[in-house]
């Protein structure tokens, strides 16, 4: 699943920070990734002052300009070098790879620099975790991000009013309530307030054990209790 590992609407917010006076979002089409080097360049690139790009950077149709064709084109074209860990290009490809085998761990100690991190909105679930004393929030993506790896996860989570830690399951929820489309939903540490409708921030800190099936609801519960205390021991700290 190519999901976005941050959606436009993300990207728009990040870009922000840095103090950009104009964006401007070309919408992809069949006509335009059949233009060659030279017509996109025209079209798109000519009038500006400078173009900055990575040295990896390709454009036309089927990517046959690259920066030594942008050289030719434009008069001043900066190329930042690629960055790498152990001879990989950090990248998009990279952060996928860490998503899908659940390692959002390794994107922070790794890549990044920050967590990783998706933004939902809380909807109305099943509420079957009240019924079980441990209640949780069901998000609804917002965008349709990369698939992460199903299992339980040690959390922060951002509200209107701070930021908390939280129990996150991503799957779908096998013992109790099973659903056929991957699930995600957080059980926020010493918080109670509602947040129907509200937009929340997940930042994922580990990983910490597979999606499990549970003969009883006893164990569920247990379990549930252990990941909580788990995360509150190692993580208390951070927030």
């Amino acid at each position: 699943n190519l999901g976005y590992l941050l959606p436009l609407s993300e990207k728009i917010k990040e870009l922000n920070e840095f103090g950009f006076d104009y964006m401007i979002v070309i919408d992809f089409s069949i006509p335009m990734s059949e233009m060659l080097p030279e017509d996109f360049y025209n079209k798109y690139l000519a009038n500006s002052a400078a173009l900055v790009v990575g040295s990896d950077f390709r454009f036309g149709y089927r990517g046959m300009g690259n920066v030594e064709t942008l050289k030719q084109l434009h008069k001043r074209v900066i190329a930042i070098e690629v960055v790498k860990l152990n001879d990989i290009k950090i990248g998009s490809n990279q952060v996928r790879e860490f998503l899908i085998n659940g390692e959002v761990d390794q994107i922070k100690n790794s890549l990044l620099n920050h967590y990783y991190s998706i933004v939902g909105k809380v909807i109305h679930g099943s509420k079957v975790g009240r019924t079980l004393g441990i209640r949780t929030a069901n998000v609804e993506l917002t965008e349709e991000y990369q698939l992460i790896k199903k299992g339980v996860y040690a959390t922060i989570v951002h509200t209107s009013d701070g930021k908390y830690l939280g129990v996150c399951n991503i799957g779908n929820n096998p013992t109790i309530n099973y659903v056929e489309k991957m699930r995600l939903e957080v059980h926020i540490l010493d918080f109670n307030r509602e947040l129907y409708s509200e937009e929340i921030t997940i930042d994922f800190l580990e990983r910490i054990r597979d999606e499990l099936f549970f003969e009883n609801v006893d164990d569920l519960i247990k379990q549930i209790k252990a990941d909580i205390e788990y995360v509150s021991n190692k993580y208390r700290g951070i927030i």
